[in-house]
C-alpha cells in the first residue's frame, strides 16, 4: 500500500511538472490541497525530502565550482548559464511539488523550512545568473557568489538531519 502511494506520488508529480504555466501559478501561491487526503507516515516523508534534498544540494554543488571555473575561463558563461537556468527549473518544479505533499504533522516546520530554502535556492541561482550575462566576472566575485551558494547548500543538506 505504501508503495503504491509513493508511486503515485512519483507519477502525480511528473504529471505536474509537465504541465507548463500551471506549475508556475503553483508557485506563486500556497496550495489549498494536498495531493492525498492523508499526510505521508514519517518514513515516507523522511523518503520523499530525502529525495528532494539530494536533487537540490547536487544542483547547488555544481555551480558552486562551476562558478570559478567560468571566472578563470575554463568553461563558457553562455554554457553555464544555460545549466543554471535549467537548475533554476528543476528547483521550481521541485518546489511545487513539496508544497503539495501532505507531510506528517510532526513535518510540518521541516515543510516550511524546506520551501523557504528552495525558493532561496532559486532566488540566488538567479543572481549568479543574471551576473554572469555580463560575461565579466573576477575570481573573488566568483568565491563570493560561491559562498552565498554554499550557504544555501548548508541550509538544505540541514534538512537531513531534521527528518
Amino acid at each position: 500500500m505504501k508503495k503504491k502511494l509513493i508511486m503515485s506520488l512519483v507519477a502525480l508529480a511528473a504529471c505536474l511538472s509537465a504541465c507548463g504555466s500551471s506549475g508556475k501559478e503553483a508557485i506563486q501561491k500556497e496550495p489549498s490541497s494536498y495531493y492525498t487526503q492523508t499526510n505521508l507516515s514519517a518514513l515516507e516523508y523522511s523518503m520523499y525530502i530525502a529525495n528532494k534534498i539530494s536533487v537540490a544540494t547536487g544542483q547547488l554543488n555544481t555551480h558552486m565550482a562551476k562558478i570559478k571555473n567560468v571566472a578563470d575561463g575554463s568553461c563558457s558563461y553562455e554554457d553555464e548559464i544555460s545549466a543554471i537556468d535549467s537548475s533554476i527549473e528543476t528547483l521550481k518544479e521541485d518546489k511545487v511539488d513539496l508544497s503539495y505533499v501532505y507531510p506528517p504533522d510532526s513535518y510540518s516546520r521541516t515543510r516550511e523550512d524546506a520551501l523557504t530554502y528552495w525558493q532561496d535556492a532559486i532566488d540566488k541561482l538567479q543572481e549568479v545568473s543574471d551576473e554572469l550575462s555580463d560575461n565579466d566576472i573576477t575570481s573573488d566575485r566568483a568565491i563570493e557568489l560561491s559562498s552565498r551558494l554554499s550557504d544555501i547548500y548548508t541550509s538544505i543538506q540541514s534538512l537531513n538531519f531534521v527528518v
